[in-house]
């Protein structure tokens, strides 16, 4: 369970429980928004959980969905960009683990899963499909509409500096998935909508020269 307190401790009050879950580190980057990380078992691997909140520590919503793992740690370098660590265990008897690494650039929205067992080089999730692709593409992102989560693929033909970014009707950015350098593939990237409201969206793959840009539609 989550607990808050308003007095400097003398009294504690319940702001949120989950069954069959534990909650080992909170981080918090102003007085009202904070993240919280956990997990627990369901029975065949540990389920990852990452929550957040934006008034306080009042009220707490998923971030995450379909996470693997139990979520140990978590911090911000600054309002957008943090990591969160932990383990995965593959069987109920704890004999084969791996270590987790999330990374969030936009606040904690949406977390890209890293993995190291090289010694700390990490790699993306986001693995090679098949064959190198021959151009750019940007697919349609799946399911659309959605509900809370959507999926984006897309391919790059080389090696360059790799910018995804969600926009609303409007032209503002909500969301940054991906801004780094990706080698030649193709990659899936996963949308987490936990703190926005219903409405059209637009989605742009940057990639040196090349732009595109593709409309979803977000129903709650």
């Amino acid at each position: 369970m989550i607990l808050k307190t308003t007095d400097g401790g003398n009294i504690w009050i319940e702001t949120y429980s989950l069954l069959n879950m534990s909650f080992y580190d909170i981080c918090f980057t102003s007085i009202n928004t904070g993240t919280v990380v956990g997990g627990g078992w369901n029975g065949t691997n540990e389920e990852g959980i990452i929550l957040q909140t934006t008034d306080g520590g009042n009220h707490w919503g998923s971030c995450n969905n379909d996470l693997i793992g139990s979520f140990q740690g978590v911090d911000f370098i600054d309002v957008n960009n943090g990591v969160a660590v932990g383990n995965e265990y593959k069987n109920a008897n704890y004999s084969i683990s791996y270590g987790t690494i999330l990374k969030t650039t936009d606040g904690g929205i949406s977390w890209t899963i890293l993995r190291t067992i090289n010694g700390g080089v990490t790699s993306i999730n986001e693995k090679q499909i098949g064959k190198l692709p021959d151009g750019y593409l940007l697919e349609q992102n799946y399911p659309n509409p959605f509900n809370p989560t959507t999926k984006i693929k897309f391919a790059i033909p080389k090696s360059s500096f790799i910018n995804l970014k969600i926009y609303d009707i409007l032209g503002r950015e909500v969301a940054t998935l991906i801004n780094e350098d990706k080698p030649s593939g193709t990659y899936e990237e996963t949308w987490n909508t936990a703190n926005v409201s219903s409405g059209v969206y637009f989605y742009q793959l940057k990639s040196g020269n090349y732009i595109q840009t593709k409309k979803m539609i977000l129903f709650k």
